[in-house]
């Protein structure tokens, strides 16, 4: 893989095989702007999902990709946003833990309990 691959949005939401991963050296960190999506990729476990604030190294990786997006799987209800070089801690606004149904499955109906993050710069 080529040492440059690590900025690819594209291998960064396709992967790459045989994993199907995104790069190890990808700078990006995957991020929704809907706390459904966000509690799903929990598959299922307990955790917490977080309301960010946007800074000019996020940005759309449908509105990045445009006519390349698509992948055969289904990654546009997904409303993914990318931060390059991650996300701090200060960015953070607040967080809601998140602990599924017996089933597993994140009811579309969840009240998440938003806790604010004193750290957050506003």
């Amino acid at each position: 893989m080529e040492a440059n691959s690590g900025f690819s949005v594209a291998l960064h939401v396709k992967g790459v095989p045989p994993s199907g991963r995104s790069p190890e050296n990808s700078v990006y960190v995957s991020t929704t702007d809907d706390p459904l999506v966000a509690a799903k990729f929990l598959r299922g476990e307990k955790g917490y999902v977080y309301k960010i604030r946007a800074v000019p190294r996020m940005f759309s990786v449908a509105g990045t990709l445009q006519k390349y997006y698509d992948y055969p799987f289904p990654v546009s209800n997904q409303r993914e946003w990318v931060a390059m070089g991650g996300v701090s801690w200060d960015q953070i606004e607040s967080a809601a833990f998140i602990k599924p149904t017996d089933s597993g499955v994140v009811a579309p109906d969840t009240k998440f309990n938003w806790k604010a993050n004193r750290a957050f710069a506003s």
